[in-house]
């Protein structure tokens, strides 16, 4: 199944260039059937469904949600091929609508036939159909870079989604994420939402072969520091006195966290001080920490 879209897009080498278009009239198209072929991605909103389709695995498809997060589509290097929304919210969206391309297709339905095609009411009846396009290059990522955090086997959503906030909130424009190849994706839905739609901001891309290619990392000259309750770990305080221009945290999954392999290839093991009793804190809310002590957005 294929949407009739615009032609796809060129691979955009400017990791924060924007893809948006300039206003113009907004033309909707009436969706009244629950089995219209033209809406089929926005009834799969699992991951697993949506990417049975072709275009899905060939295009890297992914589903945006809500007015806030679509907003932030328009304003990111990803393309946007679809939008199906309320129909009682079209005038009110028109502004950010009337930024795609004329040749996207803005599919429109009652909010009973949306919830029915959509599965779901908490989307805020506006759901935008997404391309991911060519991965970004990690030797790139981390040239552009002053502060990375490197992702070790993340598995949760949630967390991965509030990294990027993170990331977003706390490193700015000098920040980027790599995942190792074990990772989920940050652009499943749930990921993005999380997010409030920074995941689609904030450069990133897989490294490997894992973790040899931390030495790309190293190179670059940023120190590597792994975030770990372990004894022997540096308190933060102590390492953020040293202010390192580049500086690269290291952050493995809950419960398991860094693999030993990737503690041994960080320069300094990093712990944040907690109370006597807690064996940790939540991975988002620690990278969130580690961030604000050691990243330097302005």
């Amino acid at each position: 199944m294929r949407i009739p879209s615009a032609p796809r897009s060129q691979p955009n080498s400017d990791v924060n260039d924007s893809t948006a278009s300039k206003p113009h009239s907004v033309r909707t198209i009436p969706v009244a059937d629950l089995d219209d072929p033209r809406v089929a991605p926005f009834r799969a909103l699992r991951e697993r469904e949506l990417r049975t389709f072709a275009d899905a695995r060939e295009r890297g498809w992914f589903i945006a949600e809500g007015k806030l997060v679509f907003e932030r589509l328009l304003e990111s290097r990803f393309r946007t091929v679809a939008v199906f929304v309320d129909e009682k919210r079209v005038d009110e969206i028109r502004p950010a609508l009337a930024r795609l391309p004329a040749e996207t297709p803005i599919y429109t339905a009652p909010i009973e036939l949306h919830a029915r095609i959509s599965g779901a009411k908490f989307h805020q009846g506006l759901l935008a159909l997404g391309e991911s396009g060519p991965a970004l290059d990690a030797r790139a990522v981390i040239e552009r870079a002053e502060c990375l955090v490197v992702l070790e086997g993340l598995v949760n959503h949630d967390n991965l989604g509030a990294v990027f906030r993170n990331v977003a909130a706390l490193a700015g424009e000098k920040g980027a994420v790599l995942l190792d190849p074990t990772s989920v994706d940050p652009l499943y839905r749930k990921s993005i939402r999380v997010s409030m739609g920074w995941a689609l901001h904030v450069p990133f891309a897989r490294l490997a072969p894992w973790p040899d290619a931390l030495e790309l990392v190293k190179a670059a000259g940023f120190h590597t520091l792994a975030l770990t309750p372990r004894e022997g770990a540096v308190d933060i305080d102590r390492v953020a006195s040293m202010r390192y221009p580049r500086v690269a945290l290291l952050v493995g999954a809950e419960d398991p966290g860094l693999s030993e392999k990737a503690l041994a290839a960080a320069a300094v093991r990093v712990k944040i001080p907690i109370t006597r009793g807690v064996d940790s804190i939540n991975l988002a809310a620690a990278t969130a920490i580690a961030l604000h002590r050691l990243a330097r957005p302005d």
